[in-house]
Parts: C-alpha cells; structure tokens; sequence
C-alpha cells in the first residue's frame, strides 16, 4: 500500500505543463522606459501629473451629477449585460479550477422488507430483514501535461478580459452623462443669454416704433431692428434642440422616460467646472487604465494558455 502512494506522489510530482508560458511581449509599448515618462504638456496649469481617481467625476464637485452618475451605473443596460458576462466568465474560471481537485462521492441505501416463504417453498415464516448499502468513492484526474492547469489560466485570462470589458463599459456610461449634463447646462445657460439679448433688441425695436409714430424715425431704422428681432429668435431654436438632445440622451442612459428626468437636471444653467487641475498621470498610467488595451492584453494571455491545453 505504501509502495502503491509512494507511486502515485511521485507520478503526481512528475506532473509538468506543456506548451508557452505568458510574458508580456518584450517589444509592448508598456515595457519601454519612456512609457512611463511624464507627459510634456508645456506648463498647463489647467492639468496635472497626479495620478486619474476611479471616480474622477467628483472632481467637478456637483452632488446632482454625482446622483446622475450612480444611477447610470446602477441601472444602463450596458453595464448590467457586461457585468453579467462577467459573472459568467468567472463561473467558468471556477469550474475549470475546480477540474484540478480531489472528487469525493458517498452513496448509501437502507431498506426493510420480508421476503415470501411460499416462493421458496418454506412452511416457516421469514423473518422481517433490514437491508443496507453504502460506499464511497474518490475521484481525481491526473494532470499529467497540465492540460487542466492550462485550462484553468486560459479561463481566468478571459474573466480578467470581461472585466476589462465591464470597465470599459462603465467608462463610456459615465464619460458620456457628464458630456451630456455638461451640454444641457450650457445649452441652457446660452439660452437664457438669447432670451436675453431678444428682450433688449424687442425694446429696440418698441423704441424705433414709436419714434417713427411721434414723427422722429424712420422705416429704415424699424426694418433694421425687426430683423435683428428675428435673427434672434431664430438663435433660439438650435438651443433648445441642442438642450432636449443631451437631455434625451441622459435619460437613456438612466434608463428613464425623458419626461422622468428630475427637475434639477433641465433647470441646470451653469455648467459645473473643475475645482482642482484635472490629473492626468504619466504615459504608463494612461495605458493601464484603457480597458481596451488590457482586455487585448488578457486574451493574449487566454490564447497563449489555450495552445498549452491543445
């Protein structure tokens, strides 16, 4: 019996893994020195090397953005469809590392019965009997070219891609409601100066009118301020589109009605601006933090690990 384990440890111990193993190519742009260099952006004071925050959103300090950002987050159909394919990709890490382990079964059965006396030509009653039944079984696949080690890594490679793909997703979720709740702020803080530049040129033209009543104009000065009056109001309309088209798109992106926007958000006339220099890192930084490129970077790896398993 010793012999038998001192057998199995040491074809266990043998076990290898066939095929490459990952390494971030040498010639990847992450691998050069001047990748992590800073950016050379000639003095703007308007941004900084301070590393980017995970919600840099909050660097515009506006509680209602804040409140837009989260329930984007919280209910766009994007992110939930990335976020549940990354459920499933780590489930299927899961069950390729759960390959690897030791399987243990246990079954059992008990039973009562009396078998008939007449079938077996006995003139005595037999007896009432109990009957059991138990066993229990170990399982385990030998891993000998570590095909299961390599399906294991090409599983957790992919999970780490569709995480990268979740990011991404709520990435574009969040770039594009402050986008929008920028624009309809300042869509409808150029309105109000519309409005307002109308109202002065509409007295303008009151006045014109009636110095041409009293005798002291004339048609010409009218005719001027009329079609200044209706440049104006013409300015109003590309406003108001530009207003209920961001507004349109952040209630898509909330999953809400256009109408069920809250009030706050179409009353907004002055867009919030950044309290601090935005920070943007260095070279390195910017890379890592591109979902894109890491997801590209994690299938690479999943391929790699999936010629091992072939």
């Amino acid at each position: 019996c010793r012999a038998t384990l001192f057998a199995l440890a040491g074809m266990l111990g043998a076990c290898t893994m066939v095929g490459p193993d990952y390494q971030v190519p040498s010639d990847a742009v992450i691998q050069r020195t001047d990748a992590s260099a800073l950016f050379d952006l000639l003095d703007n004071a308007h941004v900084d090397q301070a590393p980017l925050p995970a919600d840099w959103w909050k660097l515009y300090d506006d509680a209602l953005l804040d409140r837009l950002v989260h329930e984007a987050l919280a209910n766009n159909t994007d992110v939930r469809l990335a976020y549940h394919n990354l459920r499933r990709a780590y489930e299927g890490f899961q069950m390729a590392h759960h390959a690897q382990e030791v399987e243990f079964g246990a079954a059992g059965s008990l039973a009562r019965g009396q078998l008939s006396s007449e079938s077996l030509a006995l003139a005595e009653k037999i007896p009432v009997m109990n009957l059991a039944d138990a066993g229990l079984s170990v399982g385990y696949q030998l891993d000998l070219f570590g095909k299961l080690k390599r399906a294991a890594e090409s599983a957790g490679a992919s999970a780490d891609a569709s995480a990268a793909a979740l990011d991404a997703a709520r990435i574009t979720v969040v770039a594009q409601v402050v986008r929008n709740y920028l624009a309809a702020c300042h869509a409808s803080e150029e309105l109000e100066i519309a409005e307002h530049s109308l109202g002065i040129q509409q007295q303008q033209l009151d006045v014109a009118k009636r110095l041409l009543a009293g005798g002291r104009g004339n048609e010409v000065d009218v005719a001027r301020a009329r079609t200044q009056v209706e440049a104006l109001r013409a300015e109003l309309s590309p406003f108001e589109s530009k207003k209920a088209a961001a507004l349109y798109q952040i209630a898509a992106l909330l999953a809400r009605t256009p109408g069920d926007l809250p009030a706050a958000v179409a009353a907004c006339n002055h867009a919030p601006q950044l309290a601090q220099p935005l920070p943007v890192g260095d070279g390195g930084a910017l890379l890592k933090r591109r979902p894109g490129i890491r997801a590209a970077e994690r299938m690479l790896a999943s391929a790699t690990a999936h010629n091992g398993v072939a």
